[in-house]
């Protein structure tokens, strides 16, 4: 008889042990799917912000809620609804990823909204940085989670979510800024190429 201490119970049986196992196993596996899907979505939204930091550089500043960029920026919303649902299974319901994104896509939200009703990019663009400073936060508590990974890849992604977020102010000031938060988001697309690559392994 093979007996097994479990926090749901005793596992009293080769067959009940194997059962728990193959579950396990689903779980698991399920878990490993939604945190593929957030990479992936991450390393899209990448894309697109990149994108939008070259046309406020050559374009301006008071360029980014005009068309083109608003539904770059629309998109980006849609990407972090799911990535915030796909992270939210992989980690189980992780309190700061839950409580703290939220605020970040609200403040998003806000931001193109206000950017597209005032026609003043300050406003709109002031609440967008806001928004990603948020990801400050839920970048450290999923640095921790991803480290087993792929450990150089993620600190790689993490010190260019820093520099991109930190430096990103600056592009209300004057567009020439931007180059820093265009040089920091491509350290953080290599970095989460680099993830997405290890994590499909």
């Amino acid at each position: 008889m093979l007996t097994k201490q479990h926090p749901l119970g005793k596992i009293t049986s080769k067959e009940t042990l194997g059962r728990y196992i193959m579950n396990n196993d689903v779980r698991n596996t399920a878990k490993t799917a939604y945190l593929k899907k957030a990479l992936l979505a991450s390393l899209i939204a990448g894309i697109i912000i990149e994108a939008l930091l070259v046309g406020i550089y050559i374009y301006g500043v008071e360029t980014m809620f005009s068309t083109i960029p608003v539904i770059g920026l629309l998109a980006l919303i849609a990407l972090a609804f799911y990535v915030y649902y796909a992270l939210v299974k992989y980690t189980g319901g992780d309190r700061i990823i839950k409580n703290v994104a939220p605020i970040g896509i609200f403040l998003g939200i806000l931001g193109v909204l206000v950017g597209i009703t005032i026609k003043n990019p300050f406003y709109g663009g002031s609440l967008i940085v806001a928004a990603y400073y948020t990801e400050l936060f839920v970048g450290g508590s999923l640095r921790k989670k991803l480290l087993s990974i792929a450990p150089k890849a993620i600190n790689v992604f993490v010190g260019g979510v820093i520099i991109f977020i930190l430096s990103l102010p600056l592009t209300l000031i004057d567009n020439q800024y931007v180059l820093i938060p265009i040089i920091g988001n491509f350290i953080k697309i290599g970095g989460l190429t680099s993830v997405v690559l290890r994590a499909n392994q």
